[in-house]
């Protein structure tokens, strides 16, 4: 109910969009940043700025699609501001989660 209060007076669905983008983008982050890449020659997950950069680049393409296919999202400055608020929440998630590791001992 919250998020969808501003949609009448600001003719844009932009809280909806970000929490679909953040999420997208979050769980593609989390199943990256512990699935084991085949390509790494040592068989350890993608570090967390390459987990970052990818899965910011798979949201974002999706909803680029999304966006010039169906113009019912709002405006281009909507998308643009969307998605710095989105792309903010993503970089502070991977900064935190690299923090975290660094603070944990293995055990």
């Amino acid at each position: 109910l919250l998020l969808g209060s501003g949609n009448d007076g600001f003719k844009s669905h932009a809280n909806f969009q970000i929490m679909i983008y953040s999420f997208c983008s979050l769980v593609i982050f989390s199943f990256l940043s512990v699935y084991r890449c085949p390509c790494r020659k040592d068989g350890k997950p993608l570090p967390f700025k390459q987990c970052t950069m990818v899965a910011w680049a798979f949201t974002f393409t999706g909803s680029l699609v999304l966006q010039i296919s169906d113009y019912r999202f709002g405006e281009t400055g909507h998308f643009i501001s969307c998605w710095i608020i989105s792309t903010m929440v993503l970089t502070w998630f991977a900064y935190d989660a690299w923090k975290i590791e660094q603070r944990l001992t293995p055990d």
